[in-house]
C-alpha cells in the first residue's frame, strides 16, 4: 500500500506543480482563454496549488512533520472541491471527471497519510 500511496503523490505532485506553474507564471492570453475566474483570482490559485503540491512530498519523505502531509492532501481537496462548484456554475463539465478524479485522490492520500 506504501508505494501505492507514493506513486498517488507522485502524480499529484506532478499534476499540481504544472498547472500551477502554468496558473501562475503563463501568458495573461492564454490564461483568460481558459480561465473560468479573473486572471487575478487564477493567478492566486495558482500561487496557492504550488506549496500544496511541494506538501503532499516533502514532509513525508523528510519525515519532517509527515501529518503536513495529510494536511496538504486535504488543502488541495479544498481547491478541487472549489474546482467542481465553480466548473458547476460555468456548466464546464467536461472537466469535472477529471477534477473529481484528483479529489478522490487527494482525500485517499490524506485518510491514509494521517
Amino acid at each position: 500500500m506504501n508505494i501505492v500511496l507514493w506513486i498517488i503523490q507522485s502524480l499529484i505532485a506532478i499534476i499540481f506543480l504544472g498547472i500551477g506553474a502554468f496558473k501562475t507564471f503563463g501568458p495573461k492570453q492564454k490564461l483568460q482563454k481558459i480561465s473560468a475566474t479573473s486572471i487575478t483570482t487564477t493567478r492566486l490559485l495558482g500561487f496557492l496549488e504550488l506549496p500544496g503540491a511541494v506538501g503532499i512530498i516533502l514532509p513525508f519523505l523528510l519525515n519532517i512533520y509527515p501529518s503536513l502531509t495529510a494536511i496538504a492532501g486535504v488543502c488541495l481537496g479544498i481547491v478541487m472541491g472549489g474546482a467542481i462548484i465553480l466548473h458547476l456554475q460555468k456548466k464546464e463539465y467536461k472537466a469535472l471527471p477529471l477534477v473529481i478524479r484528483l479529489l478522490i485522490l487527494c482525500i485517499t492520500i490524506s485518510i491514509n497519510r494521517y
